[in-house]
């Protein structure tokens, strides 16, 4: 995650290629493309993707979305990414952007966006109007190796508090902002492979509150708002929810926090 930049309000991760071999479902995540690029001729599947980052960064409303795809599918958009020399374009150290019309499923019809291949991630903004600005936050975070938001040692204390001490996350998702829980200051939710029968998986939230004291006032009301959770605990100043469910729910929980 040394791809994060620092100053972000939400990034969520989400490994593909475990939904798949979790849910044992190759259509899980749907048969049309996340994001089609119109000059290229050319569309990205589910299929075609390791895992996804998205990256909401500060005072932004839209997210840009890191791919890493598998190397055929790379290949084939590195050689068209590479010939697209008649349409806008920018660079940020060695890493090129360039502004395309694109669509994901959420629009209903194309619109400018911009696209950039770093090691091996498709870097994609469909935001026309501040998207640029955002994919060179990104690509500068990879071209110059600064500080990543998983420096920050409140972030580490995160990812232990969601709950994951071994193991690969199916899905791990953190938001700099408050959850339903009053005074709260951040939340992380993770999802894993469920430690029961193979068709469960694991779902942990964690909030953050100011200190324990607070995390642990508000230990009946975490009971009240997450009443569904199987466990609840305190962890320094988090409050943590742990569930479970059957591999069903998979397809729910992937959406985010």
């Amino acid at each position: 995650m040394s791809l994060v930049p620092r100053a972000v309000h939400y990034v969520g991760y989400v490994d593909f290629q475990k939904v798949f071999t979790v849910s044992g479902n190759a259509t899980i995540l749907g048969v049309t493309g996340l994001v089609d690029f119109y000059q290229f001729n050319f569309t990205i599947f589910p299929q075609d993707v390791l895992y996804e980052v998205d990256i909401q960064l500060l005072d932004q409303d839209t997210a840009v979305t890191l791919l890493k795809l598998q190397s055929d599918t790379l290949n084939v958009l590195e050689l068209s990414f590479a010939r697209a020399t008649n349409v806008p374009s920018w660079t940020v150290g060695s890493y090129a952007i360039r502004q395309l019309l694109m669509r994901t499923p959420n629009q209903q019809s194309p619109g400018r966006g911009y696209l950039s291949l770093a090691d091996g991630y498709a870097v994609i903004s469909v935001d026309a109007q501040t998207g640029r600005d955002q994919v060179k936050t990104v690509l500068a975070q990879i071209a110059y190796g600064m500080s990543s938001l998983f420096d920050n040692s409140t972030i580490q204390t995160a990812v232990y508090a969601s709950g994951i001490t071994a193991g690969p996350y199916i899905a791990l998702f953190l938001g700099m902002f408050s959850s339903q829980l009053n005074g709260s200051e951040m939340i992380v939710k993770s999802i894993s492979s469920g430690s029961g029968p193979s068709n469960a998986i694991s779902v942990t939230r964690s909030v953050l509150f100011r200190d324990q004291d607070t995390a642990l006032s508000r230990y009946g009301e975490a009971e009240r708002i997450y009443r569904d959770a199987s466990s609840y605990a305190v962890l320094d100043s988090w409050l943590v929810m742990n569930y479970q469910y059957s591999t069903d729910q998979l397809r729910t929980e992937i959406r985010g926090i």
